[in-house]
């Protein structure tokens, strides 16, 4: 009993820890699946929130998969909210868990992560591009569209920063794909990119048409950030010089800043900058440069340092204050210099990289086709499929309705034989009852009486002695057995049956075939056999003349009258 009561115990805890570990293992996927919604969302803040609950879970359960994805979007998240170094050592921390755990799904957003880092903190867009190409080559290793289109958007943002507009295919492709499988979160992405392109291009009415299908969506999902979508709306409307139009998005870019990544913020202060300086209003334009730089500072964002100075030594010598003029355009050449300086120093090796870029590039361009050589191969396979199953269908319903119409042949025999033996009895008998009473014989000329009598005797000799199965029995011999000639009988067949000599014979052949053949008890009886038995001089004659009867050859009629036994 003791014995027993340990087992159960044991099974209990069992139970237990198999409830615990599920109810773990659910609540680890909840918090992964939560980042990933804010991320796609651009809800950062509420991602690098999870991201910490997330390690803290996986830390205490040592779970190497639920870390790395913890650390990533840990890392993913400081760098685009304005913790870059923060963020980059997140990144390098997942990408060690993701190499040991051979998870190449991660290491794809990773290396794209490096990119972002790249761009955004140091302004290195060779970099980022080397880091966006590796990361495009896992994507295409292990085939995922998706993932794909992310990194040609973000390819196509670092074309925009260079000016190079040869990024607008990257945004194309990212857009196409993106509506062709009904994904919200690339259709927008790529239809932002292909504005910020075409405005960049002076392509404004493009832009805003591309724009408005990225607001659209981005309200749609509820998208956290909007303050990129005002701000580029802000950017169009400063070009066309709409100035009022401009303000009012860049009042609702400035309303959505808390949401914004970091480096968004600095440009739309920029952007209102420039607005006001286009109307004068230098002081008020000073006011949000010095926000900006505040901003871009504090964020250590670089990139956009050079373009508020200009326009700050721009609006002082507007103004007529050469001194702050010059001093601020010192700043700009020494950020410019800066810029310069650090390019300079890289330069040793931007032939290399840009070379390995362009192979990626070329090497991926070269996967894509490959891929949708594959695709169209298994579309024209699955529509070769498609059409020998319909094919198929069709032929099968033709064989259906054959056979149908073969069994109801069969059956029409079959009543038709047991209705001629019913009335060759009711005749014999009747015969018999006639034959004790006077007969009355009917008013018919001599000619007349005489073709009936040959006509009887003929039906006789085929009904008693089956005449029709001697395959040498000619008119001529007919007519001698009969004790007339061969005219005379012809004559009288064709008149009394409506069919010629022939034709005569050849049907009493038949109807005796189709006797036999509707006889389960002859099912083995060889045709070949029957054939001769019958009379035919031939199996080819015999097959023919049945077949051009009945409907259907000797073989099909026994295997059709065999399968109404079985389906009995």
């Amino acid at each position: 009993m003791l014995v027993r009561t340990r087992y159960i115990l044991l099974l209990y805890l069992l139970i237990f820890s198999l409830f615990a570990y599920s109810e773990k293992s659910a609540n680890r996927d909840s918090l992964q699946l939560i980042c990933e919604q804010a991320t796609k969302v651009s809800d950062h803040r509420r991602a690098l929130e999870i991201a910490i609950e997330l390690k803290k879970v996986a830390e205490k359960e040592n779970n190497d998969r639920s870390l790395a994805y913890a650390y990533y979007f840990e890392g993913i998240s400081n760098v685009l909210l304005g913790n870059g170094e923060d963020g980059r050592r997140q990144l390098a921390k997942a990408e060690e868990l993701s190499h040991q755990i051979n998870n190449d799904t991660l290491i794809i957003a990773i290396y794209n992560g490096y990119g972002v880092y790249e761009a955004n903190v140091h302004a290195n867009y060779v970099m980022a591009q080397q880091y966006f190409f590796r990361s495009l080559e896992y994507a295409i290793k292990v085939n995922d569209r998706l993932r794909q289109a992310k990194i040609e958007s973000n390819l196509a943002e670092i074309a925009y920063i260079r000016k190079d507009s040869t990024g607008l295919k990257y945004a194309l492709d990212c857009y196409e794909w993106a509506r062709e499988n009904s994904n919200k979160q690339m259709i927008f992405v790529g239809a932002y990119h292909c504005a910020n392109l075409l405005q960049m291009m002076g392509k404004y009415d493009r832009a805003l048409s591309y724009l408005r299908i990225a607001d659209e969506v981005s309200q749609h999902e509820k998208y956290a950030e909007r303050c990129t979508v005002y701000k580029l709306y802000a950017a169009i409307f400063l070009s066309l010089q709409k100035y009022d139009e401009a303000i009012n998005y860049l009042e609702k870019a400035i309303k959505e800043i808390d949401n914004a990544q970091a480096s968004t913020l600095p440009e739309v202060y920029l952007c209102y900058a420039k607005v006001r300086a286009a109307q004068n209003l230098y002081a008020e334009s000073n006011r949000l440069i010095a926000k900006g730089l505040e901003i871009a500072h504090e964020k250590s964002i670089t990139s956009s340092l050079a373009g508020f100075y200009e326009l700050a030594a721009q609006n002082y010598e507007l103004t007529g204050d050469y001194k702050k003029a010059l001093a601020i355009f010192k700043k700009y050449k020494e950020a410019c210099d800066t810029i310069y300086n650090v390019e300079k120093e890289r330069s040793v090796n931007e032939l290399r990289v840009n070379y390995d870029i362009d192979k990626r590039e070329r090497e991926a361009s070269y996967q894509k086709l490959l891929l949708d050589r594959e695709m169209k191969k298994t579309t024209i396979l699955y529509l070769t499929l498609g059409f020998v199953l319909f094919f198929l269908c069709i032929l099968y319903y033709f064989y259906y309705k054959q056979n149908r119409l073969y069994k109801k042949i069969v059956l029409q025999n079959r009543d038709a034989l047991f209705r001629e033996e019913l009335l060759k009895k009711k005749l014999k008998d009747s015969i018999a009852v006639n034959s004790s009473q006077p007969q009355i014989k009917p008013s018919v000329t001599l000619n007349d009486e005489k073709m009936a009598q040959l006509y009887e005797q003929i039906c006789e000799l085929m009904d008693e002695k089956r005449l029709y199965t001697d395959n040498n029995l000619t008119r001529e011999r007919l007519a001698e057995i009969l004790n007339t000639n061969r005219t005379y009988l012809s004559q009288v067949i064709n008149e009394k049956a409506g069919m010629g000599y022939s034709q005569f014979i050849n049907d009493y052949r038949i109807k005796e075939a189709i006797r036999v053949l509707s006889d389960k008890e002859h099912n083995t009886y060889p045709l070949k056999a029957l054939c001769s038995d019958l009379g035919f001089s031939s199996m080819t004659t015999f097959y023919k003349l049945f077949s051009a009867t009945v409907g259907m050859t000797p073989s099909t009629y026994r295997k059709t009258m065999l399968g109404l036994d079985t389906d009995k």
